[in-house]
């Protein structure tokens, strides 16, 4: 009988030891779920309607020195905005923008073989799109040549100039500027593609030479220059343009080095190219503009050692523990628990009967 009870100490041990463990796993597989993390993703919207999701990294380095991660943009099907400077002198110019343009410029420029007694022109512009600053646009910079003497008036929407002097203004060198009006950009959305218009009307030039006018534009009436004795030369120019439309060309996916410049000047000396792809391809048709960061030029006799960028941040595998049933563990439990209410059972009869014998 002693044997037997011995036995089911044995038994009662191991069945405590497997319920210990079995909760040890359960339960650390259960902090487990609290530390286990997914990197970042983001959604792209494709030209089709679609999405596809990338995960972006967090940070990049190049030779040690921590840069911004690459900005993902997207693409245009229309421009941002649309701007035709229009004159009933001057000639007419057009030029497409993006979303990332903040300023235009538009210029007049006039050449004459006699000088200038009298001018007098205004000029029209949406102000919802564009706006004039004051500061920006003194009368010394409007046109250099009159410089202070010139007397200009803002109105929202409207600008008005005149001057007018008996010592002539000349502009008998090449590209004199006759207007120049720099304009901000206002905030317009994406989607919705902004047509405007400037609109410059000449109401008075008259140029003079040995006492003899010549009325070249009056009351807003322009003359035949073929018939006039006098030699003038015009052009208009505005802004470049820097709206690139997108094309089926597949990206380059090497890194940019150019760490300096506003994206609108980015997109202006090097455009970049979005690709159309089906949507099961999972991969985002925009363009890519890389933010300005700390790069270091890469030395061309160290070039091999840098080749590969280390990174600043070692990658570290969660070690994954498998969870234990608890299922198993409480029925291992209730076992133990009943074997040792049976061994103190048994060991009550054992005792009766060494008693009863003796």
């Amino acid at each position: 009988m002693s044997k037997r009870i011995f036995s089911s100490f044995i038994v009662l041990i191991i069945l405590n030891i497997l319920t210990f463990q079995s909760l040890v796993r359960f339960s650390a597989a259960k902090s487990e779920d609290f530390v286990t993390a997914e990197p970042p993703t983001e959604q792209t919207e494709l030209s089709d309607g679609t999405t596809s999701e990338s995960t972006l990294p967090s940070e990049m380095a190049v030779d040690g020195t921590t840069v911004q991660p690459t900005t993902y943009v997207k693409p245009l099907k229309y421009p941002s905005l649309s701007v035709s400077a229009i004159s009933n002198f001057f000639g007419k110019a057009n030029a497409d923008y993006n979303q990332y343009t903040r300023e235009v410029a538009v210029t007049y420029y006039l050449k004459a073989s006699r000088g200038v007694m009298t001018t007098q022109w205004d000029l029209s512009y949406d102000p919802k799109v564009l706006r004039l600053d004051p500061k920006k646009n003194t009368a010394k910079k409007i046109c250099p040549v009159i410089g202070e003497l010139g007397v200009v008036e803002f109105e929202e929407g409207y600008v008005k100039y005149n001057a007018t002097s008996v010592q002539l203004f000349n502009f008998s060198a090449d590209d004199n500027v006759y207007v120049k009006l720099v304009f901000d950009v206002a905030d317009i959305p994406d989607n919705e593609p902004q047509i405007t218009k400037i609109d410059l009307s000449i109401d008075m030039l008259w140029l003079m030479d040995d006492n003899e006018k010549c009325f070249v534009v009056n009351n807003f009436n322009v003359a035949d220059l073929t018939k006039l004795k006098v030699s003038i030369s015009k052009k208009t120019s505005i802004t470049e343009s820097n709206y690139v439309e997108p094309t089926t060309d597949v990206p380059s996916t090497a890194p940019t080095t150019k760490a300096q410049g506003t994206p609108d000047e980015q997109n202006v000396s090097e455009p970049s190219h979005a690709s159309t792809v089906p949507a099961s391809h999972a991969v985002a048709t925009t363009p890519i503009v890389t933010k300005p960061g700390n790069v270091k030029p890469v030395d061309e006799k160290n070039d091999a050692h840098q080749a590969k960028p280390k990174s600043s941040k070692k990658t570290e595998t969660p070690v994954l523990i498998s969870p234990g049933n608890p299922i198993i563990a409480i029925a291992v439990l209730v076992l133990a628990i009943g074997g040792m209410v049976t061994l103190l059972i048994m060991r009550k009869k054992v005792m009766l009967n060494l008693m009863l014998k003796d």
